[in-house]
């Protein structure tokens, strides 16, 4: 019965000493087709299950495939939790339309469980169009408070917009393009939250995007230490007493 008690001890101390980690998970409308993929290939019900070839959790990665029209390459999505830093991340290395019509791509990528608080955060996307005068992208950034999954279909995007870019090609052969924004103010004031990443892009007949990157970074905000608030404590209590002053005794 001892040894029982102390293995369930053992066992419920892992656990709280654990970072927590991000349910990551992403879905997409390629063209009409719809496809999702989940970390370590839990069940999702949006089209076509991609599998994740990273057994490594925190990391989707997908192979080489095509949808609706759309071969994709190098597909990576990343989720960072290490109780300092939260990073929610998405890239690919091309993504190249085979037909000779405009197709239209919508993808959410989310994750829940990123460490709180956190009060500030920043932005990043970056692309380059290959032969592709007027293929156009959008980039959301979203941040919840709520800690709701998103990604779990094309749109689904939780919480609050913080940021948007959008760019479309020019008439050069290579046209790159990055973003940069922030810093936010976030509300995420409990102990969880989620973020999530909109990717859409209208990509011409022939044309290309490649080295497509984006990221959401939210900084755990620093909790003062009891110690540093007993002090501060104290030095309010010594300026109320020095503004207080004794009444003055007529004889």
């Amino acid at each position: 019965m001892k040894k029982f008690i102390v293995v369930a001890l053992v066992m419920m101390l892992s656990l709280i000493a654990a970072p927590a980690k991000a349910d990551l998970i992403l879905a997409g409308d390629a063209g009409g087709v719809l496809f999702c993929a989940t970390d370590n290939n839990s069940v999702c019900n949006y089209g076509t299950q991609l599998t994740d070839t990273n057994p490594l959790l925190g990391i989707l990665s997908l192979a080489p495939s095509t949808i609706g029209g759309l071969s994709v390459d190098g597909s990576l999505h990343t989720d960072t939790n290490n109780g300092i830093t939260n990073i929610l991340s998405s890239s690919s290395l091309s993504i190249l339309n085979l037909t000779g019509a405009a197709i239209d791509l919508m993808a959410s990528i989310g994750a829940t469980d990123f460490t709180g608080p956190a009060t500030t955060g920043f932005t990043t996307g970056s692309g380059t169009w290959v032969s592709s005068q007027g293929s156009s992208t959008t980039y959301t950034w979203w941040n919840d408070p709520a800690n709701n999954q998103g990604g779990e279909f094309a749109t689904d995007r939780e919480g609050t917009l913080i940021d948007s870019f959008s760019d479309v090609a020019g008439a050069q052969t290579l046209d790159s393009f990055s973003h940069n924004g922030g810093p936010f103010a976030l509300a995420d004031f409990g102990a969880l939250f989620s973020m999530t990443l909109g990717f859409d892009m209208t990509l011409l007949g022939g044309d290309s995007l490649i080295s497509r990157g984006q990221s959401e970074i939210a900084d755990v905000t620093a909790v003062p230490e009891p110690t540093s608030m007993l002090l501060l404590g104290s030095g309010l209590a010594y300026l109320v007493r020095r503004k207080v002053k004794k009444p003055v005794v007529i004889a």
